[in-house]
């Protein structure tokens, strides 16, 4: 039994030696290859560049005249831009980047979020509920559970979807429809980034296929534009990057306007966004050209790539 113990404590101790010598590891990696070569740069000189390895995402810092600063990891740009702080993963350690300074906490898995109970209420013939935050606690039973209430001249609403007929529409609370807004749509959605307590714009889909955007007084904007809906999974911040067959653009979902309309020479993929304030922050796009390497472009299209070294190893 005392054989067992000893046995015990001195694998405890040789895993807990172990761990710490990771993190001192992963301690002196960052450090020494990272936050010591950007130290001296603000984070909006900072941008993210590509270097392929045939096995995953590798991207490194670079300034924004093309300088090459770190070698390339393995991890998306997104993560790596500062917004204001970059996080970089190292084994267990996640190691969260500001300026010259950084700090570093043992990632922890399956982390439980608090999440709002919703249900359906038999009680309520037609309408919803909310609560003080303007999040959906029930809803009748006639409804589906996509209900996604918000707020217009300071009423809520909500764009619900009637189990009978699978059609959306927006209603209030006690369950009256927002004209003209009925339920004959095929699909919708609320537009937060282009809405506000004094306007509304909504997503539609008919079942004639027609989608577009509208709002309450019947104005429509991108009528058969978009390549996919763009106010879900493809949203990244302000814009929805929208990808169909071979043909690639970006969405604006604020402004509801093509930033780079669909076009085939080049295909976008994810939003990089980089600045310490939103009055300072800066938007590039992730962009792939054939078989060249990917690089950035900013909202105006010029592209963002690592100057040639004529040795690396300098």
């Amino acid at each position: 039994m005392k054989r067992a113990t000893l046995f015990l404590l001195l694998l405890f101790l040789l895993l807990l030696c172990t761990a710490k010598a990771a993190a001192q590891n992963c301690d002196s990696i960052v450090k020494a290859e990272i936050v010591d070569k950007i130290k001296n740069y603000s984070p909006e000189e900072l941008l993210m560049y590509y270097e392929p390895d045939g096995q995953g995402d590798n991207w490194g810092y670079m300034s924004r005249d093309g300088k090459i600063l770190t070698n390339p990891i393995d991890f998306y740009p997104s993560s790596l831009a500062f917004n204001p702080d970059a996080a970089i993963l190292c084994g267990r350690y996640v190691f969260t980047i500001h300026g010259k300074d950084y700090s570093m906490e043992e990632r922890i898995n399956n982390i439980s979020v608090a999440s709002i109970d919703r249900e359906e209420d038999e009680n309520l013939e037609q309408g919803f509920t909310v609560n003080t935050e303007n999040q959906l606690v029930s809803y009748s039973a006639i409804y589906g559970n996509r209900l996604y209430p918000f707020v217009y001249k300071g009423k809520t609403y909500a764009v619900a979807q009637l189990k009978s007929t699978s059609k959306y529409g927006v209603i209030d609370p006690e369950g009256n429809i927002l004209e003209p807004f009925d339920f004959l749509y095929k699909d919708m959605m609320y537009i937060k980034n282009a809405s506000s307590n004094d306007t509304l714009w909504l997503y539609f889909e008919r079942d004639n296929g027609n989608t577009g955007c509208i709002n309450l007084q019947g104005e429509i904007k991108c009528l058969n534009q978009f390549l996919e809906p763009p106010f879900g999974g493809s949203e990244s911040r302000f814009y929805s990057i929208q990808n169909k067959d071979n043909l690639s653009g970006v969405f604006d979902t604020k402004n509801l306007k093509w930033t780079f309309k669909p076009q085939t020479k080049i295909k976008y993929d994810g939003g990089v966004f980089v600045g310490l304030t939103p009055e300072t922050q800066k938007v590039y796009f992730v962009v792939h050209e054939n078989k060249k390497t990917p690089y950035l472009v900013d909202l105006n299209g010029k592209a963002y790539k690592p100057r040639k070294q004529k040795n690396k190893n300098k």
